[in-house]
């Protein structure tokens, strides 16, 4: 059967004409949509841009409790205002900074640092706790971003070169010194480094030797006489240069002091004889420990004499960890120390004799050890090299003598007498500004 035509136009323009209103409608609901999602993804970029705004403010904040916490730690060692000793004397919580600006953090920036001793600790101890607050006031609004991070710090006693508190003259024909690293073996002229230091508040004088290191008087001057010196020199006023230098000279420029902390006397009583083998005159009344011509063998421990005397090529030896503790002369010119451990560490001589030449060192066999003396001089002479580190009220060097510090020795802060160094021993950021 055929339509006519006019009947399936008519039946088109009906057909389509019935569907306008719903393609209208469909066309009105996408607009919609597309209107929605457009919106939901401009609140999106809103939020995201809120979001790394945030962000940024609070790796600001913790940067600047960061830098409260660094600046923290400079102030209480340098020896002036509220220091390390004052805070764990006083025994309460002390405000170091209050709000105090940050300039580098931008303007607003502060932090607030307060520190307080652990109590009974032992080495002693204080915790500092630095809050840190970005594009706020102090105290910082609840609205601006803030960050706490909290860190113990301890004082501990470490041995940094050779060093004379209040001079250092290292004098001798054709001496060396420079250093080595323990922990990489016993001492090697041929992989010998350039890291020893000489050090001191007062005048240092270097005269007729090699030195494979750097030089630094804190509070006077440096003077080189025909020696050749492989590192830096740093003085508090002025450099008298006599030598050839290969490293660069600093003068007038006064560091902080150097604070090595007396020795209290160890006896009497004096130790007993126990743990000591070979042949030696002592009598534990008196403390007074003398080896002649002889060898005198230490068994691992703590000792306390009056004095101690080495003559006629005696030898006092070890085989572990021993320190010894004089409250009197150390003389050991006519004999020597035999540390067969080979590790400087494990001889520690402390003295807390507050005369003139307290420690006298020399001899010709090798010497390991470490000289802990800041009330009285200590000397090294003879032929002789002597490994590890030394500390005294002076510091001298005659005769051929060289000294080799060991590197290793300023990474520990439990020896029994030492410069003082403060550690930071934990860090952490807290949950709140309490850090409860």
């Amino acid at each position: 059967m055929r339509w006519p035509a006019m009947t399936t136009a008519r039946w088109l323009r009906s057909t389509l004409g019935d569907q306008r209103g719903s393609i209208f409608l469909i066309s009105l609901v996408l607009v919609f949509v597309m209107t929605l999602l457009g919106i939901a993804l401009f609140d999106l970029s809103l939020v995201d841009n809120r979001l790394v705004l945030a962000s940024e403010n609070d790796a600001q904040a913790f940067y600047t409790a960061e830098a409260g916490l660094y600046r923290a730690q400079l102030d209480l060692t340098d020896g002036a205002g509220t220091t390390f000793d004052t805070v764990f004397a006083g025994g309460v919580i002390a405000t170091l900074y209050n709000g105090q600006s940050f300039t580098q953090g931008g303007a607003g920036t502060n932090y607030t640092v307060t520190v307080k001793p652990v109590v009974g600790s032992s080495p002693q101890q204080v915790t500092l706790i630095s809050t840190g607050c970005a594009w706020g006031t102090s105290p910082c609004p609840a609205s601006r971003a803030q960050k706490t991070v909290q860190a113990q710090m301890k004082v501990g006693s470490t041995l940094p070169g050779f060093v004379g508190l209040e001079s250092v003259s290292l004098g001798s024909t054709s001496g060396l010194v420079d250093s080595f690293d323990s922990t990489q073996g016993v001492y090697n002229p041929l992989t010998a480094g350039k890291l020893a230091k000489s050090l001191s508040n007062g005048t240092i004088s270097m005269k007729n030797l090699t030195v494979k290191g750097s030089a630094l008087s804190a509070a006077s001057s440096i003077s080189i006489v025909n020696a050749l010196v492989d590192g830096n020199i740093t003085a508090g006023t002025t450099v008298s240069n006599g030598g050839t230098v290969s490293g660069t000279i600093t003068q007038n420029n006064p560091t902080p002091p150097m604070v090595a902390p007396p020795v209290p006397d160890c006896g009497p009583p004096y130790s007993p004889a126990t743990g000591i083998s070979g042949l030696y005159n002592y009598n534990p009344a008196v403390g007074d420990f003398k080896v002649s011509g002889a060898v005198a063998t230490f068994a691992a421990g703590t000792y306390c004499f009056r004095s101690v005397t080495l003559v006629g090529g005696a030898t006092l030896a070890i085989s572990g960890p021993v320190v010894l503790s004089v409250t009197q002369q150390v003389s050991a010119t006519g004999g020597a120390f035999a540390n067969t451990t080979y590790n400087a560490a494990n001889l520690q001589i402390i003295s807390s004799y507050t005369q003139r030449n307290g420690v006298s060192v020399g001899g010709s066999s090798t010497t390991y050890l470490t000289i802990y003396a800041p009330t009285t001089d200590v000397s090294v002479s003879g032929g002789a090299p002597l490994y590890g580190a030394l500390v005294g009220k002076t510091l001298s060097t005659g005769g051929s003598a060289s000294i080799h510090y060991d590197v290793n020795l300023a990474n520990r802060t439990d020896f029994a007498g030492g410069i003082r160094k403060f550690v930071l021993i934990s860090w952490i950021e807290c949950k709140n500004p309490s850090c409860s």
